[in-house]
């Protein structure tokens, strides 16, 4: 029996059984550090995905928003611009239209004048002043919120271009909450990893008694074993390095972020505000080139109305005229049949009896007076009077 050769191989193996537990306490305590680290980074991950996916989200809303505010912007711009237009357009008119001296009162003094003269156009371009300073106004914050948006959208991209140095699988997405969420994925499968390193270590200690080559199989799997495991708990310690330095960036975007979005809050009720001074100067002034253009049709109406009411003088006039005659002429046959019976009966009756028999026939005044005041008051007057 060889003593010698047992004894040798014996305290062979139990070297290298001591070698696998040492491995086997050091793959064991790379796991709990894995462990640890992936819990970390789990939950850093699920924080700054939700971080993400807000900013994604008030993004989109504030993107969604501004666009509307932009299309209203430029209706309102365009009705503006229209209006304007317009009432210069209206003004040019009243500028070119030679007043007819005719049709002012002397006492007026605007006689040579243009029916510009005849509006209050300092008034109306004050107004138009003021209208383009709040259009300018609401287009000054439009630009603001547009480049905030752009901040927005710049931080968005630092975000979308965290790559975690290569360490993350599928890193290269379009959607900076992905990127955490791929973190989260590789951190899963290397903590499988580091996982399934003590699993074989676990069955290589459990492993019967083996000689010769086997001992050396046994051995060199156990080094590689304790070699992947170092190089997982290598990999989620680079990670968790990258992903706090991440995190502490982000934390300083937030804040930044806030501040943003406190901005874009009030630059929208400055925005609000602007909008419905504008809306209500842009209607006074729409109000007057209405009635600037119902000014000048109404002089283009003016030679018609004189024409038919001087045709209607001239009618009443030569009415009353004929009116004058026959009432002359029958006043004149009335006189001469009471001389009639006053020659043949009025020397017969007593003075007392029936003393109205000497009156003389009524005597009908037929006047024109013009009617100097407002068309509220019944126009010119004809009155009868008796003599």
């Amino acid at each position: 029996m060889d003593l010698d050769g047992t004894t040798t191989t014996t305290l062979t193996f139990s070297l290298f059984e001591a070698q696998l537990q040492r491995d086997g306490a050091a793959i064991a305590e790379n796991y709990e550090k894995s462990l640890d680290l992936r819990l970390l980074l789990q939950e850093i991950s699920a924080t700054m995905s939700m971080r993400v996916q807000a900013v994604e989200s008030s993004l989109y809303t504030s993107d969604a928003v501004f666009d509307t505010q932009r299309t209203a912007v430029a209706e309102m711009v365009l009705a503006h611009d229209t209006v304007v237009a317009e009432l210069n357009g209206i003004f040019a008119t009243l500028k070119a239209q030679t007043v007819d001296p005719s049709m002012v009162t002397r006492v007026s003094g605007e006689v040579g004048k243009t029916l510009f003269d005849f509006v209050d156009a300092d008034a109306v371009l004050r107004m138009q002043q003021e209208a383009q300073a709040h259009v300018n106004s609401v287009l000054e914050l439009l630009d603001t919120n547009h480049a905030t948006l752009d901040l927005l959208r710049a931080t968005l991209a630092f975000y979308h271009s965290l790559d975690f140095n290569g360490l993350v699988h599928d890193a290269s997405s379009s959607s900076a909450s992905d990127h955490w969420d791929a973190l989260a994925d590789t951190c899963q499968t290397l903590q499988h990893q580091a996982l399934d390193c003590k699993s074989r270590q676990l069955a290589l200690l459990d492993t019967g008694r083996l000689h010769g080559d086997k001992l050396t199989v046994r051995l060199d799997e156990s080094a590689t074993l304790i070699k992947t495991s170092t190089a997982v708990l290598a990999r989620l310690t680079a990670l968790y390095d990258i992903a706090l330095e991440y995190f502490v960036d982000m934390e300083q975007c937030d804040r930044r972020i806030l501040s943003t979005f406190a901005a874009m809050h009030d630059v929208s009720q400055a925005y609000d505000t602007r909008v419905v001074d504008c809306h209500a100067l842009l209607d006074e002034l729409t109000n007057l080139l209405r009635f600037y253009q119902h000014f000048v049709h109404a002089y283009e109406a003016l030679p018609h109305e004189l024409a038919r009411r001087h045709a209607h003088d001239t009618a009443t006039r030569r009415l009353v005229d004929n009116i004058r005659q026959q009432l002359d002429q029958h006043e004149d046959l009335e006189r001469q049949r009471r001389q009639a019976f006053a020659a043949d009966h009025l020397r017969f009756l007593p003075s007392s009896l029936c003393p109205s028999i000497k009156n003389m026939p009524l005597h009908a005044i037929v006047s024109i007076q013009p009617d100097t005041a407002s068309t509220e008051t019944p126009p010119s007057t004809t009155s009868v009077s008796s003599d």
